[in-house]
């Protein structure tokens, strides 16, 4: 050690380092990410200390110390969780976001200002997490550590101890957390990519009557392209690059099948296929109700057509690409999009679902 050494030195731009010497910091940004970016640290971190307690058998210092360093670590973690909760779900502005801020380490306020905001978008897509259970994992931490200091120091300033002797389960803890973790991990994923954007009535009654004009042709499409999907030897089911290079046979009846297609029908096909794609890598969450579910596929639909610059009644542009996706790919992703728009005609899809099931 010297007066000279530089403890938390930072390596600088352009200096080669071995990419496993160092850690980045500061690039996360102070938005949803971030808060959940430290919150996972601190939960992982909390799980490698419990590998060194498990590890540390017959070391009761060990065993002590590691104990009390997860517990501030766990607490942190639920601390930032709701955190990132907040500012993904319900924060709207830099006030709104200041102010929530101003709650610091205390939970149940952080919490008290969050649960509004996720029961109303759980009830909204049927999230299966408990948010009762999860406010009661919460409150057993604001009773253990109401302030984030008792697993901080040993005494208060008043030379108070902080907590009285007992021994705390940490095999308990480690499981209790796991499932919190996971509580968390799903609560925000089954809330994520909700539909909230405003879109125009006029814009979605718009959309729906064109829809209505346009649906026999596109079913006509599906139903036409089902069989190009099906080889006779039971191999994939889909036009590979390859096919279309060469000409495959299936590929030019595709083609000729789209072609035979106005453009206003091409630019339906096209804002449905990329809508039934969300919906099927999750992209786009629809609500339980059905009604609210065909709002939100119409509104992305409009936001689809918004994106690439194209309007019915006009020639479709460049943007416009469902000419280059496979029969599979259209009959896969389409279809997802005119059942949550269709939810109330039940007979629409029975021609397909039974020449699908030959």
């Amino acid at each position: 050690m010297t007066d000279k050494d530089e403890v938390f030195r930072q390596i600088p731009a352009g200096e080669y380092a071995n990419p496993n010497t160092f850690c980045h910091y500061g690039w996360e940004g102070i938005g949803a990410f971030a808060l959940w970016k430290y919150a996972t640290a601190y939960y992982d971190s909390a799980e490698i200390l419990f590998e060194k307690f498990v590890a540390s058998a017959g070391h009761n210092d060990i065993l002590d110390g590691t104990g009390i360093t997860m517990c501030f670590l766990y607490r942190h973690f639920v601390e930032l969780s709701m955190k990132h909760l907040y500012v993904k779900f319900v924060c709207t502005s830099k006030e709104e976001y200041k102010k929530f801020l101003a709650n610091g380490h205390l939970l149940i306020s952080l919490w008290n200002a969050t649960k509004p905001k996720l029961r109303e978008l759980k009830k909204r897509v049927g999230s299966t997490v408990d948010l009762g259970i999860l406010e009661h994992y919460i409150r057993e931490f604001d009773k253990f550590d109401p302030d984030e200091m008792t697993m901080r120091y040993p005494m208060k300033n008043n030379l108070q101890p902080t907590k009285e002797p007992a021994r705390l389960d940490i095999i308990n803890l480690h499981e209790r957390m796991n499932e919190l973790y996971w509580a968390f991990e799903g609560l925000a994923w089954d809330l994520d990519n909700q539909m909230h954007d405003e879109v125009e009535e006029k814009k979605i009654e718009d959309f729906l009557s064109w829809y209505e004009t346009l649906r026999p042709k596109m079913l006509w499409l599906l139903e036409s392209l089902l069989p190009l999907t099906k080889t006779e030897d039971k191999g994939p089911r889909w036009l590979t690059m390859t096919d279309i290079k060469v000409e495959d046979p299936r590929w030019v009846r595709q083609r000729e099948l789209l072609q035979s297609c106005t453009d206003d029908e091409i630019m339906m096909a096209d804002c449905l296929y990329y809508t039934g794609r969300f919906i099927g890598e999750r992209l786009l969450k629809l609500p339980k109700n059905s009604h609210e579910a065909k709002v939100d596929a119409v509104k992305m639909c409009v936001e689809n057509m918004q994106r690439d610059h194209f309007e019915f009644g006009k020639p479709k542009n460049e943007n416009v690409s469902i000419d280059s996706k496979t029969a599979s790919a259209i009959l896969r992703c389409i279809p997802l999009a005119m059942r949550a728009i269709d939810w109330d005609k039940q007979e629409l899809f029975n021609a397909i679902n039974r020449k699908e099931s030959e």
